[in-house]
């Protein structure tokens, strides 16, 4: 939750296009008078035909625009195959166009979505240019550390950000712990000893990370040893510690319950508040997520920029159809983080869509 974090700001727009309807007006023939009793009846007949004839054209024509009404929408009900283009295009130009943290995040986007074309070429180039300044390298290395296509590589690049943490002088040491973390580090029987050690020290900033990296690592007690760290006095380390736990694929009932403990005691205009609000959600059941969710997508109305990336971040693990309608319109917005967010939480829903797909047959 270092700022290896974003801005956003969102005006989702709305399409009010509604059906067209065209009217028509029946005119009756003009009925010529005669003496001819079997003509005038004749001719009334054909009045009273055309007349229904009519009628029934007009109700049909007026019938068929009614289900336009009813199923108008506000945006997409699912993902098509032109919204999916479109996020990919996003997360592809943004990764061109913009610089430092925001290309390090549609990076990591596409690597995590497995669309690598292209990126390894970028972030080499990031690496001539960049690659020695603090806090921005740890980036570099993480996302060339995704992009290895051999386990060497990855390792290699891995090994220079365990350094950084290693460093006690480094000035970007908690940009690598934290990086460790999202990475899934696991910690290794011989040479990371200082993890351990970290664990308990006082400085709490590092150790909710290390508590992370311990938690990969399946350490007995980790997970719950980073929750305790929901209820500091420090609303950083309470952010970081529900930051953390977002990312940890699952959580026991426990930590659950501390998780939304921390929310409702967390002042509303806490900066920290967003973290907790999201953790809380993701690993909610599914019957007591509504009011969280509810809390969390309030944010896109009243939030800062951070609190709505962080929100389109939850929206790409537990987003369903229903909030298309919103990262659609976001893709639009002029905060070029939020449109890499709202375009990578399109694109999850759309891996989930496909999965379901592809279980019911």
């Amino acid at each position: 939750m270092l700022r290896d974090r974003p801005r956003v700001r969102s005006t989702p727009g709305k399409d009010n296009n509604g059906p067209l309807y065209d009217s028509t007006c029946y005119q009756s023939p003009r009925v010529v008078a005669s003496k001819d009793s079997n003509l005038y009846a004749l001719k009334m007949s054909d009045l009273r035909t055309n007349l229904v004839v009519s009628l029934f054209i007009f109700a049909f024509a007026f019938a068929i625009t009614l289900p336009s009404v009813a199923v108008e929408h506000d945006g997409p009900a699912q993902v098509s195959q032109e919204l999916r283009g479109q996020a990919i295009d996003m997360l592809r130009q943004i990764l061109e166009q913009e610089s430092r943290w925001v290309k390090v995040h549609a990076a990591d986007f596409l690597l995590m979505l497995d669309y690598p074309q292209g990126v390894a070429e970028v972030f080499a180039r990031e690496l001539d240019e960049s690659g020695d300044v603090p806090e921005y390298r740890i980036g570099i290395w993480r996302v060339l550390a995704r992009a290895a296509l051999q386990d060497k590589q990855r390792n290699d690049w891995v090994a220079k950000i365990r350094d950084v943490f290693f460093d006690e002088n480094a000035p970007d040491r908690l940009h690598a712990a934290e990086t460790l973390g999202k990475l899934g580090y696991t910690v290794r029987e011989k040479g990371d000893e200082l993890f351990e050690d970290m664990a308990s020290s006082n400085n709490d900033s590092l150790s909710v990370f290390v508590q992370w990296v311990l938690a990969n690592s399946k350490r007995e007690g980790a997970t719950a040893r980073l929750a305790k760290f929901l209820s500091s006095d420090d609303a950083s380390v309470r952010g970081n510690a529900a930051y953390a736990l977002r990312f940890l694929p699952r959580v026991s009932p426990e930590v659950g319950k501390k998780i939304v403990a921390a929310v409702q005691n967390e002042s509303v205009d806490s900066s920290s508040r967003v973290y907790l609000v999201a953790s809380a959600t993701i690993h909610a059941p599914e019957e007591s997520r509504p009011p969280l969710k509810d809390q969390m997508l309030a944010y896109f109305d009243t939030g800062t920029d951070d609190e709505k990336y962080e929100a389109c971040i939850a929206l790409s693990q537990i987003g369903t159809n229903d909030d298309l309608p919103l990262l659609a319109s976001l893709l639009k917005d002029t905060n070029a983080d939020v449109r890499s967010a709202s375009a990578y939480a399109i694109l999850r829903i759309a891996q989930r869509q496909l999965k379901k797909e592809r279980g019911s047959k």
